[in-house]
């Protein structure tokens, strides 16, 4: 059988002299004919100008130096369904394409990790110390907790989860790539090891690169200790160092001097790695947060951006960007599955990338000019920690200092970057509005009084979610709360093929309890004995995946009803076209989170599809009778009927709601319509 495409993708940063050594190695791999070679060139130095690369396509983007960027960007300018990363100082052997597939991977396979050898031929002192110590050796990494991980020395990706989590993240400058072993893994792919696709890693041929590469190393650590808590603990100097000095004497004393040596070295990599550690690296993400310029109007706040599951806090910061405003956004961390193109347009810092030298600069810059408010800020804690997490001040000093330049602080969800934008308020005086979704209102409302009670301006996407807000202000500051929709961008969402008429319907969202799809399925079951519904897709990803699967499958659905995974606004759009009738059958969850206002079901109106949904939240805002229809919610016989109801009627009278539909949001829901509102609103509360 033969083996599928691959497209080989290689990080370049070098000399001209590197890029032809580059080149001819490249050139021992035999490839298939839809086999793809991408090497990415982020030096900005164009090394492989002058040189012929016939099999090899050479991109040139350094718009980010990091390796993860560039490894994301031979990603997107190949299709091969398989992706090979390999370094640009690794020798490929040449059968390694091969060897990857003999036998091929298991089906659940999404990560194959080779094998990385050091160059025997390399003599110097720091090259033959790096062997010796198994340096970017596979087997540690395999052994690495909480999961199994490969390393981009020579690491196979299937690209359906690669593009699923949005690929490596980007803004670091190592550990990224034992980071996406992890998430793939977290979401249901496993790990699978190949000890015989190997290719020769070329060491360093100097200490003070050993070195060097130690801090980063040790960087990357630390950062992905921030993601998974106690996963790389901080180093312990005194016991490794003990051993090092002693063993430096010992094996000198003992007639092996290079043994000694090596063991001297080993104390300096672990001073070094420690330093990495304790110091950080987020050089790549502080230049990107410093396009922003060094005063922006707003600064945009949330916890994790730009996520795909929240188009809306990232199409609303682009609208804003394009009607002129000058804006940065600042998050908390990186979200499990990003959207690359946001976090790329928009410049962004993160309080996971935190540097302890920089952290210790600003703290002082804190503690000099707002003494009492660091005070206070540490008296609070203990009240805040009551309800949900609180950073050290030291963590989000940075965060604060470049906050304290905005003339506006505009927070997503009123959680954990609610609390942040509020200390910042009270250290520094910037103003804050807050817009309060769903979790952070109903389920999980922490310190929500005080968030609201300090803000400026508060925000909700729909009236239901409003009148929740207003109660828990004080009297003579409900005025305060306002109504911006989450707006849909009708220039995307516009039909660009007729109406199907072929009964499929289909429902967006997370696979969480509060989107109802259980009962959509319950509904889709009694539809089928009617006849009166060819399919159903729900499009989603998330942690009732597998019981929504079971479900299908107990009510005989195999061949009606699918779970799919789609990101992007054209392949959302894509879908949307080719159904009949969107379900948005939302409930409120036993936890008492809930839906406001739906994205999904503004976009498919704005698609021209007609829509189902529940009668909760703020769905009742959005919904008449002119294009869709609203039961009761978690009522999986109503939902059948009105489901059925709406495949009935003619393709035209159907293609008429849609039409209604889309008048609406245009006219109501528009995203930039609803931005230029937020800005006035903004306006009108921000400092000069």
């Amino acid at each position: 059988m033969p083996r599928p495409p691959i497209a080989v993708v290689v990080p370049f940063l070098g000399t001209p002299i590197a890029a032809e050594e580059l080149l001819v190695a490249l050139a021992r791999l035999p490839l298939g004919g839809d086999d793809e070679i991408a090497v990415v060139d982020n030096g900005g130095r164009d090394a492989f100008a002058r040189l012929e690369a016939d099999a090899v396509q050479v991109v040139c983007d350094a718009a980010e130096r990091s390796s993860y960027y560039a490894r994301n960007r031979g990603a997107e300018a190949t299709a091969a369904p398989w992706l090979l990363f390999v370094d640009a100082d690794c020798r490929p052997q040449p059968d390694l394409l091969d060897r990857y597939f003999d036998p091929p991977p298991q089906e659940r396979a999404g990560i194959v990790a080779g094998a990385v050898r050091g160059a025997a031929e390399q003599r110097s002192l720091a090259a033959r110390y790096a062997r010796s110590r198994g340096h970017l050796d596979e087997a540690f990494h395999l052994r690495s907790r909480p999961y199994a991980a490969g390393i981009t020395a020579n690491l196979l990706v299937r690209r359906e989860p690669f593009e699923r989590v949005g690929g490596f993240h980007e803004g670091v400058r190592s550990g990224a790539d034992v980071e996406l072993c992890w998430r793939l893994q977290e979401i249901g792919w496993e790990l699978e090891h190949r000890p015989a696709a190997a290719v020769e890693h070329l060491h360093p041929d100097s200490l003070r690169s050993v070195l060097a590469r130690s801090i980063r190393y040790g960087a990357g650590r630390r950062w992905v200790n921030r993601r998974y808590r106690g996963s790389m603990p901080r180093p312990r100097l005194a016991a490794p160092l003990a051993r090092a000095a002693a063993g430096g004497v010992g094996w000198a004393l003992l007639g092996q001097p290079r043994r000694g040596l090596y063991k001297l070295i080993d104390g300096a990599v672990v001073a070094a790695d420690a330093w990495g550690y304790v110091a950080g690296d987020s050089r790549a993400a502080r230049g990107r947060a410093a396009a922003g310029g060094a005063g922006p109007r707003v600064a945009v706040v949330t916890d994790a951006f730009p996520a795909r599951s929240e188009t809306f806090v990232y199409n609303e910061a682009l609208a804003l960007r394009d009607l002129g405003h000058d804006l940065r956004v600042e998050a908390h961390a990186r979200p499990a599955a990003i959207e690359r193109a946001p976090a790329r347009a928009l410049p962004t810092a993160y309080v996971e990338d935190y540097s302890a030298p920089e952290a210790l600069r600003d703290l002082a810059w804190l503690g000099a000019r707002h003494p009492i408010g660091c005070l206070r800020d540490l008296r609070s804690r203990r009240r805040w920690r009551a309800e949900e997490p609180v950073f050290p001040l030291r963590a989000i000093a940075s965060a604060v200092r470049r906050m304290a330049a905005a003339k506006h602080v505009h927070v997503h969800f009123a959680a954990g970057a609610a609390l942040t934008a509020m200390r910042a308020a009270l250290l520094v005086g910037v103003p804050y509005s807050v817009v309060g979704h769903g979790y952070d209102v109903f389920q999980r409302p922490a310190n929500l009084a005080e968030k609201l009670r300090r803000a400026r301006l508060v925000i909700a996407p729909c009236e239901y979610t409003a009148g929740h807000l207003r109660a828990l202000m004080p009297p003579g500051s409900r005025e305060r709360v306002q109504v911006v929709i989450a707006g849909v961008d009708t220039d995307t969402f516009r039909r660009r093929t007729p109406h199907p008429g072929d009964a499929t319907a289909i429902a967006i969202g997370r696979l969480v309890e509060k989107k109802g799809f259980l009962h959509l399925i319950e509904a889709t079951a009694e539809l089928r004995e009617r006849r009166a519904i060819e399919r159903l897709v729900i499009v989603g990803e998330g942690p009732l995946r597998a019981k929504l699967a079971g479900a299908i499958e107990r009510l005989g659905l195999e061949d009606v009803a699918e779970l799919v995974a789609a990101w992007g606004a054209d392949e959302i759009r894509e879908r949307l076209e080719g159904a009949d009738v969107l379900v948005a059958p939302s409930v409120i969850a036993s936890d008492g989170d809930r839906d406001a206002m739906p994205v999904a079901v503004k976009e498919a109106l704005a698609t021209e599809v007609p829509v189902v949904t529940s009668d909760v939240a703020g769905l009742p805002e959005l919904v008449r009778a002119e294009w869709g229809r609203m039961v009761a919610p978690a009522d999986p016989h109503a939902l059948a009927a009105a489901i059925g109801e709406v495949l009935a009627l003619p393709v035209d009278q159907r293609r008429r709601m849609g039409a209604a539909g889309r008048e609406f949001v245009v006219e109501r829901c528009e995203l930039r319509r609803e931005a230029a509102r937020l800005a006035s609103l903004i306006s009108a509360t921000g400092r000069g």
